[in-house]
């Protein structure tokens, strides 16, 4: 993927960018060929790579879309999905229902924590970009209330490297702190005569 990506960019112009895309050969036979494996090694421990790799990697062909109601039903349960299960943060609502099922089947830590933020983010998300205020102020509450299971229960738990918990937090100060109508957090500091002052000295 990186020497795609590297030759991409190295390109004279858009004609060779676009001779460059078309040799590239499309994932969705090789999506094809990984649901065979998977369905023929349902009872192998590592089958869960297969469905990683269709829930991560072929998500926009139909093979990758029957991994991911797999993901909810057999694999649901499963130890080693948490990569994946994160990722569904970028699947947004129609992903709820595989999350959910995640945090009622699994009892590995990692995956419960995974279903919880991936919850959580896509109804902050779903609370940015709303229109309305009764729309927002409900996707609000149901990432508060991901989130804060999350910090409660799984709070170190980290996945590729990052804990997940301080992900969540950036996210709960936007939604506790950075919207309209909310009071600006405080703020100290010196001016430049290097007198202290607080932003709650000039609220009216």
């Amino acid at each position: 993927m990186r020497a795609n990506t590297q030759k991409l960019i190295a390109a004279a112009n858009e004609e060779e960018k676009n001779k460059f895309r078309s040799s590239i050969p499309s994932a969705e036979a090789y999506a094809t060929k990984m649901m065979k494996l998977v369905q023929a090694n349902l009872d192998q421990p590592d089958v869960v790579k297969g469905v990683n790799w269709l829930v991560t990697g072929a998500a926009s062909f139909p093979k990758g879309q029957e991994a991911l109601k797999m993901l909810g039903t057999t694999f649901a349960g499963s130890k080693g999905i948490a990569e994946s299960v994160k990722q569904l943060e970028y699947h947004g609502l129609p992903a709820e229902p595989v999350l959910k099922a995640v945090i009622e089947k699994n009892t590995n830590p990692e995956e419960k924590a995974a279903a919880l933020y991936a919850l959580g983010a896509i109804h902050f998300k779903n609370f940015d970009a709303s229109a309305d205020r009764v729309s927002a102020a409900a996707s609000k509450d149901k990432a508060l209330e991901y989130f804060q299971q999350l910090n409660a229960n799984y709070a170190d738990i980290t996945i590729q490297g990052f804990k997940l918990s301080d992900f969540a937090f950036k996210m709960l100060f936007e939604m506790m702190n950075l919207q309209v109508g909310c009071e600006a957090p405080e703020i100290e500091g010196k001016d430049a005569d290097g007198v202290s002052f607080k932003l709650s000295d000039y609220r009216v």
